[in-house]
């Protein structure tokens, strides 16, 4: 089972970087809104350069009233391979991070080692919004609600040609129920005024760190997504009016008083009543159900047991009842009791060959795992790096 890693996504305690002018070992090249400086391949390093950039095309659209200057110069961005070729680039004081936006120097950095391709780019989804909200919307964005809209476009889905937003993945649902039912959510005034300094004091304690990032991610959630009985968007107006407030100067938790409410504990309430109902969305449960397959099939082949079949991997699952063991700061969890559940579909019906099976994958270690159904085409790939399997799963098209 690969590692999980907890990446504590910094915006603020950061250095200066005096040496950065001297990387001259990383290529260059521009997008219309980007300038990367990369040594990563150039298949990689183009895929994340469409996506920063279907990123920013999000950020402008939903954020519309918020434009960046049109003679803005592009977006700094490094992305590296090695962790301490990105400390010294990003000048990070904590190096448990996978990815940072340096406010001073206005520029991004993210490495890929040890974090893997999937987690990388949605460090690039969170820490991009950062990036776009600083000249956009201003420096004054109170930190729950900055990352908490980083974290809503971090979850978003890229299908080869935009974004899925509004996603609600399952490991965020745990979360959240662990944190109802053990009553150790953040008290709603001191989530709402909490300084960065403060925010950033959790950072050595990832349960902290973790329960801290999925609130803001649930309350923001909740300020985008929460409908009326006709499906209206009950509170985004006021979210919005409140980022307007902000952009003009306002404090932020004034500016939450006066465009959403001074009432605190009925905002907790409203919040509390949709927080359980939440429910995975299809296409994040998708996501995380191809996972746990590819999870087990780089378990397998530590084993050196290779499977070759769908049908052969299904009943090898099944017969030996596999159940993977996670760990992600202080939530603990398994993959399902009855394995058989990764290879039906919602109904319970059998998932066809065309839905789920493997393709040849030239030179990489592990066969191509292929799964279309819920609207996607997901296709992941497994690699090698320092002698460990490792995977990535990419959306090709909705199916």
């Amino acid at each position: 089972m690969p590692r999980i890693l907890i990446r504590l996504l910094i915006v603020l305690i950061l250095l200066p970087l005096p040496h950065i002018a001297r990387a001259q070992d990383l290529r260059v090249f521009q997008t219309n809104h980007y300038r990367i400086h990369t040594d990563l391949d150039q298949e990689l390093s183009d895929d994340l350069a469409t996506r920063l950039e279907g990123m920013y095309a999000e950020y402008a659209r939903r954020l519309a009233d918020f434009p960046r200057p049109a003679d803005s110069r592009p977006l700094e961005v490094y992305l590296v391979h090695d962790q301490q070729k990105y400390l010294h680039l990003a000048g990070i004081t904590l190096a448990g991070t996978g990815g940072a936006f340096n406010a001073s120097r206005h520029l991004l950095a993210a490495f890929l080692d040890g974090q893997g391709r999937d987690s990388l780019r949605r460090t690039l989804q969170h820490e991009a919004f950062h990036q776009f909200a600083a000249d956009a919307i201003g420096p004054s964005l109170p930190i729950w609600l900055n990352e908490g809209l980083a974290q809503v476009f971090e979850e978003g889905i890229w299908d080869g040609h935009g974004f899925l937003l509004g996603q609600i993945p399952p490991r965020r649902v745990r979360e959240l129920m662990k944190m109802i039912h053990e009553n150790t959510l953040i008290e709603f005034t001191s989530m709402l005024t909490m300084s960065p300094a403060h925010w950033s004091a959790g950072w050595h304690d990832p349960d902290i760190s973790s329960r801290r990032y999925n609130q803001a991610w649930a309350m923001t959630h909740f300020l985008i997504y929460a409908a009326d009985s006709t499906g209206r968007p009950k509170y985004r107006d006021r979210l919005l009016q409140m980022l307007k407030l902000i952009h003009n100067g306002e404090d932020g938790d004034a500016a939450f008083r006066q465009a959403l409410s001074d009432n605190v504990g009925g905002f907790r309430d409203r919040f509390m009543e949709f927080a359980r109902a939440m429910r995975p969305t299809p296409q994040a449960t998708l996501l995380e159900d191809q996972s746990t397959l590819a999870d087990m099939l780089v378990a397998m082949a530590k084993k050196g047991r290779y499977i070759n079949t769908m049908d052969q991997f299904k009943n090898t699952m099944i017969r030996e009842h596999w159940i993977i063991h996670y760990r992600s700061g202080g939530l603990q969890w398994e993959s399902a009791s009855d394995p058989g559940v990764y290879f039906r579909s919602a109904d319970g019906a059998p998932l066809t060959d065309e839905e789920e099976h493997f393709e040849l994958a030239g030179s990489r270690p592990l066969e191509d795992l292929v799964c279309r159904r819920d609207g996607l085409s997901l296709r992941t790939r497994f690699s090698e790096s320092n002698g460990k399997i490792e995977h990535e799963t990419l959306v090709e098209s909705g199916s």
